[in-house]
């Protein structure tokens, strides 16, 4: 949503003065206001609006825009600006944080809707954003992208997590009944034999939705790989998966390793559908044949993958 310079220089005016109770965000505190800034150019890289950057940042983002009263003096006028700029770009990152999804049937909304604590803390991450670039464009306007980050100490992992992920130890990968799998003993022994370092599912075109709380299921519902699995530090520290964008062509680990996540030789495994929980519509759950579901069980038994989280969604 465009904003015009009559309403952000009133939102800087009115934002100036104070900043009321009637809003569950406040200004961080120690913002030091930077009035010496490039103003030759429209900054392009600063879009007002905000985005989930589970990928390559792995943080919410927001661009917040503000501008200050015609004739006063430039420091003032830029430090006025850039509070309102501050205000729009807390909104925004509010509204973003709001919709991430903690799991299939969850979101952020619906727990801090639930939990007084988990609003209180929420909060607490938004007035405790990192600055992640700022400029006066042109027109006059002043630009200000914040961040949070998704994953790590004083993220929203670190809130949602625990919601989700009982303090309790992992409960172990499920087993299979080997006299009755579908792969042949011979397969068996060579995927042992393979020491596969991580698991990278591909999902292109599939319109998966990243989550805190992926599951992995066979064709029969059978769950392989869930947040009962994992340690909830690593959890919150990495995240229980890596996304990382399709290829635009087949996969070649010669050209990406993904941060290292699934290290220098994983098993590749296409998955089949994508599906949502029991009571949601929210695609966020990997599905994959009965064979590969036997593959990447008998796969983790020698080297324990999944209780590392080497694994990537590519979607």
């Amino acid at each position: 949503m465009k904003v015009s310079k009559k309403l952000s220089a009133a939102l800087a005016l009115s934002m100036a003065v104070s900043f009321t109770a009637t809003s569950s965000l406040a200004f961080a505190e120690g913002v030091n206001v930077n009035v010496n800034i490039n103003t030759t150019q429209q900054p392009a890289a600063l879009v007002q609006g905000g985005d989930v950057d589970w990928t390559n940042l792995q943080m919410i983002v927001a661009v917040g825009v503000g501008s200050a009263p015609e004739g006063m003096a430039a420091g003032r006028a830029n430090a006025l600006a850039r509070r309102a700029a501050l205000v729009d770009a807390q909104r925004t990152l509010a509204e973003m944080i709001k919709g991430v999804q903690v799991d299939a049937e969850t979101t952020v909304d619906m727990l801090e809707v639930q939990s007084d604590v988990i609003r209180t803390k929420v909060s607490a991450l938004i007035r405790g954003f990192q600055v992640m670039g700022e400029e006066v464009g042109a027109d006059g306007l002043y630009y200000v992208k914040i961040g949070v980050p998704l994953f790590g100490n004083n993220s929203l992992a670190s809130i949602v997590i625990p919601e989700v992920k009982p303090q309790a130890a992992p409960e172990p990968i499920r087993e299979i009944d080997t006299s009755k799998a579908s792969i042949t003993f011979d397969e068996m022994d060579s995927l042992r034999a393979e020491n596969y370092t991580g698991l990278v599912i591909i999902a292109a075109n599939m319109n998966l939705m990243p989550t805190y709380s992926p599951v992995i299921y066979d064709m029969d519902g059978n769950a392989i790989y869930g947040i009962k699995n994992v340690d909830s530090d690593f959890a919150i520290s990495k995240g229980m998966v890596e996304y990382a964008n399709s290829p635009d062509k087949p996969f070649d680990l010669a050209e990406t390793n993904y941060g290292g996540r699934v290290g220098n030789h994983p098993l590749v495994i296409n998955a089949e559908s994508v599906r949502s929980g029991s009571n949601s519509v929210n695609p966020v759950n990997i599905v994959v044949t009965k064979d590969d579901a036997e593959r990447i069980i008998v796969a983790n038994k020698s080297s324990q993958f999944l209780e590392h989280c080497a694994v990537v969604f590519v979607r």
